[in-house]
């Protein structure tokens, strides 16, 4: 399954004209409607491994990485940053050059390693909304 989207056809319009990414996209591909939670949580439940592209300016990690991650599913990304991060394990997070893809079998074939409770809470929102406003807490995302 693949969903394109993006958030208006001006927004489209400007990309395309400014931005090399978007030049030779098939338009006829893209959404200007996103998907609604519920569906959001169907496919993931339908699914073993989660494919996150970044844009190449990115910085940072996508939503996808954390909405994938909690819901225990492994994901393919072309976001190299990822290998910072205390909850990084390459049994469920693979990096793929977006230049030269290359994939491996046995990363299709092995299960979910499970991630700690503690990291799982750090990467909560709510994890987050602490580290960054509660003194008192852990620090974990001021220090990435």
């Amino acid at each position: 399954f693949t969903y394109y989207y993006i958030q208006s056809k001006l927004v489209y319009f400007f990309k395309s004209k400014f931005d090399f990414s978007f030049k030779n996209f098939d338009y006829k591909k893209l959404n200007f409607k996103s998907l609604s939670v519920d569906e959001i949580i169907k496919y993931y439940k339908d699914s073993s491994i989660i494919l996150d592209i970044n844009h190449p300016n990115q910085r940072g990690l996508t939503m996808r990485t954390f909405e994938a991650l909690g819901a225990g599913k492994k994901i393919i990304t072309t976001n190299k940053e990822i290998k910072k991060y205390s909850f990084y394990d390459p049994k469920n997070i693979f990096v793929i050059d977006r230049e030269i893809i290359k994939l491996e079998k046995a990363f299709f074939e092995s299960k979910f390693n499970t991630i700690n409770e503690v990291i799982l809470s750090e990467m909560s929102i709510t994890g987050w909304i602490k580290s960054v406003f509660i003194k008192n807490d852990s620090g974990y995302w001021l220090n990435k």
